[in-house]
């Protein structure tokens, strides 16, 4: 039986967007992985920089509209692409 929808936009779409849609998260979940397990490697190559992984391809930028501008200008939509700062050093804990 398939789940109920939680949401009025959920029940207007089309099995095809709704298909789109579970790729899509498939894809973003799987770079996350790969963002996670690489991290090391990554903050070797890219120290104090903003990293993004897209179906392998790495992308990097100190400034984050740099790394924006970079995923852009290759069509790539930057909300859909895990990024992350890798610092060499812990950011303070404000408790």
């Amino acid at each position: 039986m398939p789940e109920p929808p939680t949401s009025v936009r959920q029940t207007e779409r089309r099995p095809e967007q709704r298909d789109e849609i579970r790729a899509r998260l498939a894809d973003y979940r799987k770079d996350r992985e790969a963002l996670g397990v690489r991290r090391a490697e990554l903050l070797a190559a890219h120290p104090d920089e903003w990293v993004a992984l897209h179906d392998g391809e790495v992308f990097h930028s100190r400034e984050l509209d740099a790394l924006f501008a970079q995923l852009r200008l290759r069509g790539i939509e930057p909300a859909r692409v895990p990024r992350e700062f890798l610092s060499q050093t812990q950011p303070a804990l404000l408790l």
